[in-house]
């Protein structure tokens, strides 16, 4: 059972122990404001050189935004619904419900992994 929760720093600890890290849904812009982006990450530095090694876009990048959620449930619904609603140029989009299924899982997974290493 989670009690006496707080935030401190980037990490959220219950108890003294660390639980989990924050999850950022991160928005890419171009010089015009025009939404290259969105993604989901619980490092936003490293994400983003990620993506200047791999995406070809990414010199079109002028400034981004981060929203924070200390639960990657949360983050997952704000990513899904600024990909739907707001029309980033970049993303890929599935209509595909298992594929959505399998990247859920896989988030869960590294979640998973992430706590047993905390």
């Amino acid at each position: 059972m989670i009690k006496d929760a707080f935030i401190t720093g980037e990490k959220l600890l219950i108890d003294n122990i660390q639980y989990a890290r924050w999850h950022y849904v991160y928005r890419l812009f171009s010089a015009d404001d025009q939404l290259l982006y969105v993604g989901i990450t619980t490092d936003p530095y490293v994400r983003w050189r990620q993506h200047q090694r791999t995406k070809e876009w990414a010199d079109q990048v002028a400034s981004y935004s981060l929203q924070r959620f200390a639960w990657l449930d949360l983050a997952q619904d704000a990513e899904r619904r600024a990909i739907t609603t707001e029309n980033p140029t970049y993303n890929i989009r599935s209509t595909d419900a298992g594929s959505q299924q399998q990247r859920d899982a896989g988030r869960r997974s590294a979640m998973l992994r992430a706590l047993r290493r905390a």
